[in-house]
């Protein structure tokens, strides 16, 4: 998802998670993980079920304890703000290209 010459739509979402406004290079890897992997499956979903599993997978990916390949662990509280920032932005951000396609069909 990129929005050349603006602002990321998801910037006010990495502000949800005190670790993650700490820490630069930490936000920055999320937000690559988020928006080749999980993202991707979201927009692709084919109903509520699938779009779930893919929130929870981010979800779950988040608040894993932290590991030789995993540097981090978000808590519960802070990954579930998160991810309604995220969803929400989702949600909006369809919302309005689903508008631009139905006011470019006219």
């Amino acid at each position: 998802m990129s929005n050349s010459g603006s602002q990321d739509p998801f910037e006010d979402a990495w502000t949800k998670s005190s670790i993650l406004q700490e820490d630069d290079l930490l936000r920055q890897h999320v937000e690559r993980r988020f928006k080749s992997k999980y993202l991707k499956v979201v927009l692709k979903s084919k109903n509520e079920e699938e779009e779930s599993r893919a929130w929870y997978g981010f979800y779950h990916w988040l608040t894993l304890p932290t590991t030789s390949r995993k540097p981090f662990q978000i808590p519960e509280d802070e990954a579930d703000k998160l991810i309604d920032s995220l969803r929400y932005t989702v949600v909006n951000f369809g919302h309005s290209n689903k508008r631009k396609k139905e006011t470019n069909a006219k």
